[in-house]
């Protein structure tokens, strides 16, 4: 499936606390995940919004490769799901290549992604992905700000075991 299940443990999180400032948000979920770290001092913690298997509903948007020349007929989509450091190794995903997200890898930093084996196919079937970077959005992709590809992870079957996972990209 391109995860472990075996000896994970997820929790849904659901705070009555209200963020008006990002800071006061993550500053929450680090101290958190410092009070999970505590409890259990080997334990790999990481919060996404999306689960495998759980029936997340498709967050799909039109993806462009920076410096690739534009087919305004051909759009090409790709999933977008969004994970703190340590999300993806708390569920045993394997890196392929380059890094995982870090602390920081944050608001008023580069933009930095990890995509899977299938966005590598799809995107960057004849080239290095980690030299690469890209442009999202939908209906239009942002030019404006560019995505620097800093991993590559295994494929996650997010939909059903019986589908291969499609071609995804990781936000920090």
């Amino acid at each position: 499936p391109g995860f472990i299940a075996d000896g994970r443990l997820i929790v849904d999180v659901r705070t009555t606390k209200t963020f008006t400032e990002p800071q006061a948000a993550f500053a929450y979920s680090a101290e958190l995940f410092d009070r999970i770290r505590a409890a259990v001092p080997d334990a790999k913690v990481g919060a996404g919004a999306s689960v495998p298997l759980r029936g997340d509903p498709v967050n799909a948007l039109n993806v462009e490769l920076q410096g690739e020349a534009v087919d305004p007929n051909k759009m090409r989509g790709a999933q977008v799901r969004f994970a703190t450091p340590g999300y993806l190794e708390a569920l045993g995903v394997k890196l392929v290549a380059g890094r995982m997200f870090t602390d920081a890898d944050r608001q008023n930093t580069e933009r930095v992604a990890v995509v899977n084996r299938a966005f590598v196919r799809q995107f960057y079937p004849d080239r290095d992905p980690l030299s690469g970077a890209f442009y999202y959005g939908y209906p239009q992709v942002d030019r404006k700000s560019v995505t620097r590809i800093v991993g590559v992870v295994d494929d996650v079957r997010f939909k059903s075991l019986a589908q291969p996972d499609e071609s995804t990209y990781y936000l920090p």
